[in-house]
């Protein structure tokens, strides 16, 4: 099956202007469907005068004699190289375009899925998806969440232990001790956190202007902050720029700058929202004040109190939302949203929802963890899909990961092309140690 060029019509500047001999282009295929990661060449016939389609061979994309160009009207889904070569970039479509110097044009469509990652999520455990294991962090606590950069470098989040007002916000390699961190008082739990990259500048975005409940822990955080990683320094509260949704508590974010996207979730009981903006119409808001009510302090010296905090936001709710849904509590352990909330990412307009409890720390039974894809309806752009790796005790054991199956799903992100998901695990040592899960 072939594509048919279009031959659009331009007015000429010049009476002298020459141009090409292409009559009209043909793709070999109107659709391609690709992996997230995986590739494929594109074939065209070049019709040119004296020469119809059965007397033309494929044409050499190598030498390209006639000057093609090509474009991909999706970066973020396909990438598309000088000779037609298409990789998938991330979930999505792209109109692949190839262009002759006298505007004669054709087009045909790429497609790109997550049937590959998640064939590899449903498997069991193998050393090829480890992409860090065993790592003790700042203190004996549970790790919250992470990031990693285009380096390969790991940012975790991990609460102070028995300073439950305090995240530290920990920098290392995969499979080291970590290399520094930061600390942030009363910020709240660090549900979620991202990493966004400005040239060798880290900026953390993270849930922030906490709540202190009765058992002393922190959570019901009121917004958003975006604070740059400084290794050794410590920031209360909140810091850098704040983003606010009014009337909102457990508000944590997840960053796309390829796509222009900040996603938001925030919750209630039994209610999980989702709001997706454009991150350049978030970052260019104005600030202004707004007045919390907020229980914090009692520790390093400070009296506990609870009252109005004077805060400069940007206020989110100025902004059109490109996305808006709810994911309500599942009712049975077969519903989306079951199992404790671990996290969420947001890529090219998909918003990866991850859940998940760890077992008693026993060995009998499996920890439990799920990854579902969402699009900017809440509609499952990929079915609800079992972490495979964590359910082999067996295979945990041998990898020296945990003897008693106990991973804590703790974090995802879809990034460079791979599925990344986070697991705190201990063993009978209680030690709590951090992994990440490469697909």
């Amino acid at each position: 099956m072939f594509l048919l060029a279009t031959t659009p019509t331009f007015s000429s500047c010049s009476d002298d202007t020459e141009e090409a001999d292409v009559l009209s282009i043909l793709f070999e295929k109107s659709a391609v469907g690709l992996n997230v990661s995986g590739s494929e060449q594109l074939r065209i016939k070049v019709i040119l005068p004296g020469k119809g389609v059965s007397q033309t061979d494929w044409y050499d994309l190598a030498a390209n004699p006639q000057g093609l160009v090509w474009r991909s009207g999706n970066e973020n889904a396909v990438h598309v190289d000088a000779q037609g070569v298409v990789t998938g970039i991330g979930t999505g479509n792209a109109p692949i375009t190839v262009t002759a110097p006298n505007g004669v044009y054709a087009r045909t469509s790429v497609s790109v899925s997550n049937d590959a990652i998640f064939e590899r999520l449903k498997a069991g455990l193998t050393d090829e998806i480890v992409y860090s294991r065993g790592v003790q962090l700042v203190r004996n606590a549970v790790m919250q969440c992470f990031d990693v950069d285009s380096k390969g470098e790991i940012y975790y989040v991990q609460i102070a232990g028995t300073d439950a007002h305090e995240l530290h916000v920990i920098r290392g390699a995969a499979n080291e001790a970590p290399a520094d961190y930061m600390t942030l008082r009363w910020f709240g739990h660090g549900t979620n956190m991202a990493v966004e990259e400005q040239g060798n500048d880290r900026y953390i975005w993270i849930g922030s202007n906490g709540n202190k409940l009765d058992d002393g822990s922190y959570s019901q955080n009121q917004t958003v902050s975006r604070v740059k990683y400084e290794a050794g320094k410590t920031l209360d509260c909140c810091a850098g720029e704040t983003f606010w949704l009014e009337g909102k508590r457990n508000v944590h974010p997840a960053v796309d700058v390829a796509s222009d996207m900040l996603a938001i979730t925030a919750s209630t009981t039994g209610v999980r929202d989702f709001y997706v903006y454009r991150l350049s119409e978030a970052l260019a808001l104005p600030e202004s004040e707004v007045s919390l009510t907020v229980t914090s302090g009692g520790e390093d010296g400070t009296q506990e109190t609870t009252g109005a905090r004077t805060v400069k936001v940007r206020k989110l709710d100025q902004l059109k939302p490109v996305g808006r849904f709810t994911v309500n509590t599942g009712k049975t352990d077969s519903e989306v949203g079951y199992y404790d909330f671990q996290g969420f990412d947001c890529t090219n307009g998909i918003i990866y929802f991850y859940e998940g409890v760890g077992n008693d720390n026993d060995g009998k039974k499996a920890s439990v963890a799920y990854v579902t894809l969402l699009d900017l309806t809440g509609a499952q752009a990929y079915p609800r899909t079992k972490v495979g790796a964590i359910a082999d005790m067996q295979a945990l054991t041998t990898a020296g990961i945990t003897s008693t199956g106990y991973m804590e799903a703790e974090g995802i992100k879809m990034k460079n092309g791979s599925l990344w998901l986070g697991f705190a695990s201990k063993s009978t040592d209680d030690i709590r140690r951090a992994n990440i899960f490469r697909y």
